[in-house]
């Protein structure tokens, strides 16, 4: 099965790469993966990726195009100097340090209007359930990714979700700058959508009706936490000063014990790849029905045990 952001493609069609992906005016940066089990002229596309670009997955009637990606899409064409660029890529990789021990999933949503007062702000108004699945709280930094181009944005949870009824002409007029955007199709759920401003838009170079990536960024949430922890590392350290013969080893071992209890509760934890298997009950349910002329069991009964 493809993945989230990724497109099966017949391996004679195209080459693997980033294309962007566009359906109805929609568009959304995917993957595109060859696989031989594909038909010419088809892609396979996910459950998530059809239902942002409202695709109803029928063959006949949903025509999508992938565009190559452009060079300058990909990567960031910015000018910047020298110490700015080191700065920049020494966050990035810290950032990938702390990712790869805390996780910070990816969520995928599709963009509509921003609220009115807030199209000059860099923020993205989620909805409320979504903020535990990328495990942060409203007003924490996320990073807010369009193709190759990724900004930094404050994740504020929306008072008022999206539904698919068309504003009012008379709000229309009042929101000026949005009264072209297009409508929330039916049957998109409110919590698969973001409320992203034209400045980020902006800075991103990404199109009204498009899908974009949000996870959480890792540095405001650990020096978070960190400051957190100062009032009971000192005290513990300055208690231990106050002994007639302190052992520092122990108050340094506990030191960063009660640190690495305290970050351990920002990781998002892995769900089980597979749960445990029963192996007697299995075989005993695969027995023919009054096997050894005893009566049947009720295995059945044990479902969930």
């Amino acid at each position: 099965m493809p993945g989230a952001n990724e497109v099966q493609v017949c391996p004679t069609d195209m080459n693997p790469g980033t294309y962007l992906l566009v359906q109805g005016g929609v568009t959304a940066w995917v993957s595109a993966v060859p696989r031989d089990h594909v038909r010419p002229g088809t892609v396979r596309l996910a459950y998530q990726l059809r239902l942002l670009i409202a695709s109803d997955g029928d063959a006949d009637n949903t025509r999508v195009v992938l565009v190559a990606a452009a060079p300058d899409v990909v990567r960031h064409g910015v000018s910047i100097g020298r110490l700015q660029r080191s700065s920049e890529a020494l966050d990035r990789t810290m950032e990938r340090l702390w990712r790869a021990l805390f996780r910070a999933p990816e969520f995928s949503a599709r963009v509509v209007q921003a609220h009115a007062g807030d199209d000059a702000a860099p923020i993205v108004t989620l909805h409320p359930a979504v903020f535990d699945r990328i495990g942060i709280e409203s007003g924490q930094q996320v990073l807010v990714r369009w193709g190759g181009r990724e900004v930094v944005a404050l994740a504020v949870a929306d008072h008022d979700p999206p539904t698919s009824v068309s504003p009012t002409e008379s709000m229309k007029k009042v929101q000026r700058v949005n009264r072209l955007w297009p409508d929330l199709p039916e049957g998109i759920s409110a919590h698969v959508t973001v409320r992203m401003s034209t400045r980020l838009r902006d800075q991103l170079g990404a199109p009204v009706a498009t899908v974009i990536s949000v996870r959480r960024r890792m540095r405001p949430v650990l020096v978070r936490n960190l400051n957190s922890l100062v009032v009971p590392l000192a005290s513990l350290v300055l208690a231990g000063a106050a002994l007639p013969d302190p052992h520092w080893p122990t108050l340094g071992l506990g030191t960063a014990l009660m640190s690495v209890f305290a970050l351990a509760r920002l990781r998002i934890p892995q769900p089980r790849s597979r749960a445990r298997v029963d192996e007697d009950w299995v075989e005993r349910m695969a027995e023919p029905v009054g096997h050894s002329g005893s009566e049947p069991e009720r295995g059945g009964e044990k479902v969930g045990g």
